[in-house]
């Protein structure tokens, strides 16, 4: 599963950050399946999806809320990872779901909302903890 908006494209873009589609056409090639997961609407994910070549997606997914993305997908946990930008809405879901996650960097600067900024006020606090523990060990 691949979140969208700042994990492969500008928030509200259909242009894919560099290096995307030629990351993108090597999963293919290998035969991984390929969803794209969004709390962005519909005509959002249809119009992206169509550009990026890939016909597998879940919008309006309530991230961090896992029963949205559990009741689409029938596959064993250990089989999906989920990739995406937000501790507080792709990887906790994905933790909440049991599935696998990796935390990416956001690739482009986030919309100038207070809702944003307090995320990522929230969310640089939860890594300093997590980096804390892991050079810890």
């Amino acid at each position: 599963m691949l979140d969208v908006d700042n994990t492969l494209s500008p928030p509200d873009s259909i242009d894919m950050f560099d290096g995307v589609d030629k990351w993108l056409d090597g999963l293919k090639k290998k035969n991984i399946k390929i969803i794209l997961i969004s709390n962005n609407n519909e005509k959002r994910l249809s119009v992206f999806s169509a550009v990026a070549k890939i016909s597998a997606y879940i919008f309006n997914a309530h991230k961090p809320l896992p029963y949205k993305v559990k009741k689409e997908l029938h596959r064993k946990k250990e089989n999906v990872l989920m990739v995406g930008d937000q501790i507080l809405t792709d990887i906790l879901m994905a933790n909440l779901a049991g599935y696998r996650s990796i935390l990416v960097n956001p690739q482009s600067k986030d919309p100038d909302r207070m809702s944003f900024r307090f995320k990522r006020c929230f969310e640089k606090i939860v890594k300093n903890k997590i980096q804390k523990c892991v050079t810890a060990k």
